[in-house]
């Protein structure tokens, strides 16, 4: 019975912090040895099983300077003990270049929700990494 009563509580915090994730959360990411900024959105919606449906929109510019926006599906690799790592796995843009790995950590701080960690893509020559963050977006 112990054992039971154990196992809703974990499934409940674990329903907990999917709620918390819920939203829209805006951020950002830079290179390590480049200091510009690129802007980067997620939109985190629960789905019909109450699992994680992540969207990613990232703000870039075209070969001629113009800004454009690539929508990214996004798979979650691990979401556990406010721990949530991400794999951006299809885009709406030309080059799979940029798709990227998120190893983020979630917390509060006073009135506001903050996902932090490092990002990486690619590999070998073309592989790339830095710090990226988000705060969440109010429900306004």
């Amino acid at each position: 019975m112990r054992i039971l009563l154990l196992f809703i509580l974990l499934h409940c915090f674990d329903n907990v912090l999917s709620q918390d994730l819920v939203g829209i959360w805006k951020g950002s990411y830079s290179s390590y040895g480049n200091k510009s900024e690129i802007t980067i959105s997620l939109r985190i919606e629960l789905d019909k099983d109450s699992l994680l449906a992540i969207r990613s929109f990232t703000l870039l510019k075209d070969y001629i300077g113009r800004d454009f926006i690539s929508i990214y599906k996004v798979k979650v690799l691990k979401h556990k003990d406010r721990i949530l790592n991400l794999e951006e796995i299809d885009s709406t843009g030309i080059s799979a270049i940029g798709l990227q790995r998120m190893f983020l950590k979630y917390r509060k701080e006073k009135n506001s929700e903050i996902l932090e960690g490092n990002w990486n893509t690619g590999s070998g020559d073309r592989s790339h990494s830095g710090l990226i963050s988000f705060i969440k977006l109010s429900d306004q």
